[in-house]
């Protein structure tokens, strides 16, 4: 089971998730978990960078969007009016 499922799972279980907009929340966090699991996967394997088209080091794709998708998932979890995640292990 995923991340995200377990998420899902806790919340449907634990919270009042009543409303079609809150149920929807909890999917988007559930699949963002997903999302933030398999982009730091991805970090982990790959580093932190890459080679920019001129041969420079850049940001790697993968650590600009897990950035990204973990600023949503905040911004859902807190419309939800659940606590912030603990962060990953490896973190």
């Amino acid at each position: 089971m995923t991340r995200g499922a377990r998420f899902r799972e806790a919340v449907l279980d634990g919270y009042d998730v009543s409303t079609p907009a809150d149920r929807e929340l909890v999917e988007e966090c559930a699949r963002l978990l997903d999302l933030v699991d398999e982009l730091h996967a991805d970090v982990k394997a790959n580093g932190r960078t890459s080679v920019g088209s001129q041969g420079q080091p850049v940001q790697s794709p993968a650590l600009v969007a897990l950035q990204s998708a973990r600023g949503e998932l905040r911004m859902s979890l807190r419309a939800l009016g659940l606590p912030p995640l603990p962060p990953l292990e490896s973190e």
